[in-house]
């Protein structure tokens, strides 16, 4: 699917069918068809994007639970002890 020049900035420009691209229902398939797929697209995209931006906030988040656990461990060992 061919896209404007919009729908590389976060433009849905290209959503717009060309003039004259709605003529008989073979051509309004075709444009519904390349519409979903490049909504399809776009989603995918944005999901491995997201997928990514997770991934570089959870890794810290578990190395910082992990020393809050290390720590209070280690504290209440010392409130058990005799």
């Amino acid at each position: 699917m061919k896209r404007a020049k919009g729908a590389q900035n976060g433009s849905l420009s290209w959503l717009v069918p060309r003039p004259g691209a709605l003529r008989g229902s073979e051509a309004f398939d075709r444009v519904a068809a390349d519409v979903v797929t490049g909504l399809r697209q776009k989603l995918s995209d944005n999901m491995v994007r997201d997928n990514s931006q997770a991934e570089g906030v959870r890794s810290p988040a578990w190395k910082l639970l992990d020393a809050v656990n290390y720590a209070s461990t280690g504290r209440w060992a010392v409130v058990d002890a005799p």
